[in-house]
């Protein structure tokens, strides 16, 4: 059903950037506030025809200019109307004042002074660009071609080589020297194979500027400038995955109690409320995930109990699990049977690899969030399977 409804946009002529059962973002490719409303009127009125979509609730949520997307975790721009009604109101000029939005979730994991700098330099930038894209387009009403205006790149270039190296430069190699691995944030579950605050500054900066498609040569040079900084090669594996995108763990459509809002959430790469916020003890503070619609805190129990079931099933299907025989690759048809009838031994299919990773993610979610039923589950498995040793 939400693959025809985007097949029904592409067909009108939109652009879709995301989609998901909650949210769609289009590209209207109009700047004046005004254009962009009258055209997302059109769009919903003509679904409201269409005997597929006619019985679904479509509102307008939001209008950016210059959002840069990498995911829905993480993304920025410069919110010029909101209304959480989602009324559309065509006597409303734009004259509205733009909401700066960062949300760029790759960088929760790193240290607080890193992700001030991260935020700072790279604000600066985009609020740069978007500033002059302003004066670009002020007289214009639609934007014909998807990439930078020519007097706009040129000025992108400039700032670029002349501003944002030094700063990005000076700045990693101040993290560099001052903080290490042991810097990150224990209070969030640090993906595994974490390295250094400055490299993961140096992925996060590259992975917000690769979005800049007309300057993709640019910094891919200041990448590999940043990693000689580093003393690192570029066509290192672990120069290029990003912390956020190393773990994941995912309950798909959770229903909040309060609005009966459903969506996925991963429970490893979203930012998590403190309840207790005035609390400097780690130990007595209270984390929860919230529903993005009203923010009511979702029912911990429900979550931990597909927790719970979610890793019986993975004990029981390494435990049911087939053996095969190495040599001529068939499947044990007899239970007690220790070698093929080929003389090889019989091997299981799988390997306890998939069960111990995520024991180890779920216990760092466990302890976070005070999971006792959840954490006695794991440590019971640990003991059975000798992985503490």
């Amino acid at each position: 059903f939400s693959v025809q409804l985007l097949i029904e946009l592409q067909r009108i002529g939109s652009t879709t950037i995301y989609g998901n059962l909650n949210k769609i973002i289009l590209a209207t490719k109009r700047w004046s506030l005004l254009d962009t409303r009258l055209y997302i009127k059109v769009i919903l009125e003509h679904l409201q025809l269409k005997d597929l979509t006619s019985t679904i609730c479509l509102e307008l949520k939001s209008i950016y200019h210059c959002l840069w997307w990498f995911d829905d975790k993480n993304y920025c721009g410069f919110r010029i109307w909101s209304n959480t009604k989602g009324q559309i109101d065509d006597n409303i000029d734009n004259n509205d004042e733009e909401e700066t939005i960062f949300d760029w979730n790759m960088i929760v994991y790193l240290p607080r002074v890193v992700q001030d700098y991260f935020e700072t330099i790279m604000i600066g930038f985009a609020r740069s660009i978007y500033d002059r894209l302003r004066d670009e387009y002020k007289e214009a009403t639609s934007i014909t071609q998807t990439n930078l205006p020519v007097k706009v790149l040129e000025y992108c270039r400039g700032l670029f080589t002349d501003e944002l190296y030094q700063q990005l430069m000076s700045v990693t190699n101040q993290i560099e020297r001052k903080l290490t691995k042991s810097d990150f944030d224990s209070t969030l579950p640090t993906p595994l194979s974490s390295t250094s605050p400055a490299l993961e500054f140096v992925k996060s900066v590259c992975c917000l500027l690769f979005l800049l498609h007309d300057m993709h040569d640019d910094v891919m040079n200041l990448r590999r400038d940043l990693l000689k900084l580093l003393k690192l090669s570029e066509y290192s594996e672990m120069t290029t995955t990003n912390l956020s995108s190393l773990t994941s763990f995912v309950v798909p459509q959770l229903v909040c109690s309060n609005c009966n809002h459903y969506r996925d959430i991963d429970l490893y790469r979203e930012i998590n409320s403190t309840i207790d916020k005035d609390s400097d003890d780690e130990q007595y503070r209270q984390y929860q995930y919230t529903c993005n619609q009203c923010h009511t805190p979702y029912d911990q129990t429900v979550i931990e109990q597909y927790l719970i079931n979610h890793l019986q099933t993975l004990v029981l299907e390494n435990v049911l699990q087939d053996a095969t025989c190495n040599k001529c690759h068939f499947v044990r048809n007899v239970y007690y049977k220790i070698y093929c009838d080929c003389g090889e031994l019989y091997q299981n299919l799988h390997t306890t690899a998939l069960l111990h990773n995520t024991c180890i993610i779920l216990t760092q979610i466990a302890s976070k969030h005070q999971m006792a039923a959840l954490q006695q589950q794991i440590q019971f498995l640990n003991r059975l399977n000798h992985w503490n040793e």
